[in-house]
């Protein structure tokens, strides 16, 4: 047996470590708290910690697979070139956004090449779903301590453990159809009530998109029926919230909203089209730029299509799209059952980022990148059955 290698016996006791700190980390990326801190602050804590504690592990396993996805690559090397070549004098601030883009890359690869029991991330996603259900019906009655933003100020929206109701909408979006899939019915059920519990409109938006799609790549009959009967629901779900003057005015004033920001971000990345304004420098612009009176000042830009190129110029865009076509070109061969849940997933996020900054938020980037790793595993899974 050569230096440093592992027994067969003992390299599967370290496979079965390796697989359920995974499921942990997964867990803890969308529940980890710690008093006096932030759900951002201690969920990225976990995102940091839990990569280099995997990576270490990785390192006395042999790799199940050799998976290699170019645009993942691509996007790592455009950060770097940002980092070197971008604005001057903002390489300081570009660091830590360097540093997680790094670990983001470390983690899919870590999933793709290492993860040998996906099911124990399926039920760690129901763990969440569970945990973060019974925060939400504590909110629902008033009577939950944490019910706090990601400000660490107190909030009046049910957030369950994500410091917004966007990111817990968002990731109870993407949920769904992997519990769906499993038939996790009971989870299933927690994820589709939650983002209706916290009026998270945009997520639910999507989350009936992504379940269309499931139902139509499972049957299309039942797709038909299904597409009709909801779509009546929704339009008059819709008309009668129209009907009430104070969120018909709620509605418009976010639409203007949604204007004013996005036109006033969109200058700023024209000024700025090769190399962006640098990683994470959003919140460093000027407070004429991410100030927007009288609704006060923004902590991103609300949509990753649009912040990603401020940061990083608009070559990203080109990296997302590939990344899409890669995607889809992947999985439109005769897909499996699993694979159609995990790409109904995938395509809330593709939906979601353009009304929501998942990039800013540990909980909702690490189970993306931990859903696109598991699609390039149950993909390779089916080219050697």
């Amino acid at each position: 047996m050569g230096e440093g290698k592992l027994s067969p016996t003992s390299h599967n006791k370290m496979q079965k470590v390796f697989d359920y700190l995974l499921s942990a980390f997964v867990f803890l990326s969308a529940t980890f708290y710690i008093n006096g801190k932030t759900f951002y602050e201690a969920q990225d804590m976990v995102f940091k910690l839990g990569v280099a504690v995997l990576f270490i592990l990785s390192l006395y396993l042999v790799p199940r697979r050799k998976l290699i996805n170019p645009y993942v690559n691509a996007f790592l090397g455009l950060s770097l070139v940002v980092f070197l070549f971008g604005v001057p004098g903002s390489k300081e601030i570009m660091i830590e956004p360097l540093v997680k883009i790094f670990l983001g890359s470390m983690l899919f690869y870590l999933v793709c090449n290492y993860c040998g029991n996906r099911k124990l991330i399926y039920d760690a996603i129901c763990a969440v779903v569970a945990v973060s259900f019974i925060m939400v019906m504590l909110q629902f009655f008033n009577v939950d301590p944490l019910c706090l933003n990601d400000r660490g100020m107190p909030s009046n929206h049910i957030i369950g453990l994500f410091g917004y109701k966007q990111n817990l909408g968002a990731y109870m979006a993407l949920a769904l159809p992997i519990l769906l899939i499993n038939k996790r019915w009971v989870f299933a059920g927690m994820a589709l009530l939650m983002p209706f519990m916290s009026e998270s409109w945009a997520a639910i938006g999507v989350m009936y998109i992504a379940v269309l799609f499931l139902i139509f790549y499972l049957s299309r009959k039942k797709f038909i029926l299904s597409f009709v009967i909801s779509l009546v629901v929704i339009v008059s779900i819709f008309a009668l919230f129209l009907n009430k003057p104070h969120e018909n005015l709620d509605l418009k004033n976010k639409l203007k909203l949604r204007w004013i920001s996005q036109t006033k971000f969109l200058k700023v990345l024209m000024s700025n089209p090769y190399f962006g304004t640098g990683l994470g420098t959003f919140k460093y612009l000027s407070r004429e730029i991410i100030t927007i009176e009288p609704y006060g000042t923004w902590l991103d830009a609300g949509n990753d299509y649009l912040e990603y190129p401020m940061d990083m110029g608009l070559g990203v865009l080109f990296i997302i799209v590939g990344l899409y076509y890669y995607i889809w070109n992947k999985f439109k061969h005769s897909p499996s059952r699993e694979l159609v849940g995990i790409m109904a997933g995938l395509i809330t996020i593709a939906l979601g980022i353009a009304f929501h900054t998942y990039k800013n938020h540990p909980n909702l980037i690490t189970i993306s990148i931990v859903m696109l790793g598991l699609f390039e595993i149950v993909k390779k899974e089916e080219k050697c059955v």
